[in-house]
């Protein structure tokens, strides 16, 4: 009878170490992946990664020039007193180069969207939302007004967007 128990016994003694084991292992590998889970990251037409949105930052900016249609350049408070210059390229849209057919027309829309935020709200008119560079260097950014008007929608809705083979 003795004999009976101490198998009884060793079984679950057994038993018990496994799932403790199978429990330790699930442990372990939850804190060995901690930190390593990549939110899924899609590509907009030009070729850019777009960021989870909880990775973007957002600043209040002025307009210094625009460059053409889809760039400009903007002073930008980053927060706690520090402020830069920085080349800005609209995100998800692409608008003619200002040499090409429609590209003064985009350029002056730009320069019209712009100065009217700016006559909204003379001290920081624009939102900039980036965190990410391109591969000149410039910030892909979505633009928008105090009001919340985005650059990119309205220039598309103008018919500002560039064509296929331009």
């Amino acid at each position: 009878m003795s004999n009976r128990k101490n198998g009884e016994s060793s079984w679950l003694v057994h038993v018990t170490v496994c799932m403790a084991g199978l429990w330790l292992g699930a442990v372990a590998a939850k804190i060995l992946s901690y930190g390593q889970h990549v939110p899924e990251v899609t590509i907009d037409p030009i070729g850019a990664r777009k960021p989870p949105a909880l990775l973007v930052h957002e600043y209040p900016a002025r307009v210094l020039r625009v460059l053409d249609g889809d760039t400009l350049e903007a002073y930008v408070d980053r927060g706690h007193d520090d402020y830069s210059v920085r080349m800005l390229r609209l995100l998800d849209i692409d608008t003619p180069e200002t040499d090409q057919p429609g590209g003064s027309e985009a350029t002056a829309f730009t320069k019209s969207w712009t100065t009217q935020a700016s006559a909204a709200a003379p001290d920081w008119p624009l939102r900039i939302k980036s965190d990410r560079k391109d591969s000149f260097g410039r910030w892909l950014a979505v633009v928008t007004d105090t009001a919340g008007r985005n650059l990119k929608d309205d220039l598309a809705a103008a018919g500002h967007v560039k064509k296929e083979g331009q």
